[in-house]
C-alpha cells in the first residue's frame, strides 16, 4: 500500500511555466526532501554521515614551518604572498623564516610551529 506522504512546511507557491512563478499556485508534487527522508527511513538511501570538523585541539594545520621539507602547501603559500604589495618570497615550497616572516606580515603571525611565535 503506498501512503501519500508529505510535509507541513509547503502552502503555496510555484513555478507554473518556465521563467513565471506564481505566489498562489499549489503544487500536488511531493517535495524532494520528503521522499528522500521516506528513503533513509526505509533504509532505500545511505547518506554519508557529515564530516567532522575539526576543533582547536585537534586540528592539524594543512602548512606548518617546515624548513627542510619540501611541500606543496608552502609553494602556493608562497605564490598566494607573492601577489600581495610589498612582499616577495622565493617560490621553492620549504616553509622556513623567509616564508614564515612574509606570513607573518601578511596574516599577522608566524607560520605553526615556528619557535618565534612563542
Amino acid at each position: 500500500m503506498v501512503r501519500n506522504v508529505s510535509s507541513n512546511h509547503y502552502t503555496r507557491g510555484k513555478y507554473v511555466a518556465d521563467g513565471t512563478f506564481s505566489n498562489s499556485a499549489v503544487s500536488r508534487q511531493i517535495g524532494a526532501a520528503v521522499v528522500l527522508r521516506r528513503m533513509a527511513e526505509k533504509d532505500l538511501a545511505v547518506f554519508d554521515p557529515e564530516p567532522e570538523i575539526p576543533t582547536t585541539e585537534n586540528a592539524v594545520p594543512l602548512l606548518r614551518y617546515a624548513p627542510r621539507e619540501k611541500s606543496a602547501h608552502a609553494n602556493a603559500l608562497q605564490a598566494f604572498l607573492n601577489t600581495l604589495p610589498g612582499i616577495y618570497v622565493k617560490v621553492d615550497g620549504y616553509a622556513g623564516d623567509k616564508t614564515s616572516e612574509a606570513f607573518k606580515r601578511a596574516a599577522g603571525y608566524y607560520l605553526h610551529g615556528d619557535s618565534r611565535s612563542d
